[in-house]
């Protein structure tokens, strides 16, 4: 009978470990996650889950001027909405939430033009949240994927970044590759700087104008 017991237990236990070992770790944490194929895409992560409610905290740490075009949730079972989901205010003109193709799943895409209205390098840390509903419910969860879809350079070079099931991030790419150059983007002071200079310029042009005349 204590010998039955024994193995009910083992079995038991063997049932809760096999399910955990496919879960991302809850909360999940990574300053330093690194992944792709055309080149590497880095960023700091810390997803944690309430319910069906995912907390995703994100951070670009790109350095050849890598924009995340969309990141989220992939392996949603069909049938899978969104019931609620929050966008922090400095980015609420630039992401909206839904599926997305670029992941194959559904999490927050930016608006066209993507270059412009991504997440781009250096930015961050920002916090999004999610809430799945639909066929979807919390025994979902240890199946779900997190993947970042990145742009960069003038030659639409794109990687992806992938958290697995267990939790490996799928490290690959070269990085930097060469065919994919690097992506600035003006930010707003410095094309207002850019305009005033060539004003001034033209201003300077037509005095010594005045003055051979």
């Amino acid at each position: 009978m204590r010998t039955l017991r024994s193995l009910a237990i083992a079995a038991a236990l063997g049932v809760i470990s096999t399910s955990a070992a496919h879960a991302i770790p809850n909360p999940y944490v990574n300053n330093n996650a690194c992944g792709g194929n055309e080149f590497r895409t880095c960023a700091s992560l810390n997803i944690s889950w309430t319910g069906t409610t995912a907390t995703v905290t994100i951070q670009n740490l790109g350095t050849q001027g890598e924009v995340f075009k969309a990141f989220g949730f992939a392996n949603l079972p069909a049938g899978t909405t969104i019931t609620a989901s929050t966008i922090p205010a400095p980015l609420a003109g630039r992401f909206v939430a839904g599926p997305t193709n670029e992941i194959q799943g559904m999490g927050f895409d930016a608006t066209p033009p993507a270059p412009q209205n991504g997440l781009r390098a250096g930015e961050g840390p920002f916090t999004f949240s999610i809430t799945f509903g639909g066929a979807f419910t919390a025994a979902n969860i240890p199946g779900t994927t997190f993947a970042i879809h990145a742009i960069s350079g003038p030659n639409g070079c794109s990687t992806k970044l992938e958290v697995s099931a267990t939790g490996t991030v799928n490290d690959a790419g070269a990085f930097p590759n060469p065919a994919c150059g690097t992506t600035v983007i003006p930010e707003p002071i410095t094309m207002t700087l850019l305009a005033s200079g060539l004003a001034g310029m033209g201003g300077v042009s037509a005095l010594r104008r005045r003055r051979k005349v």
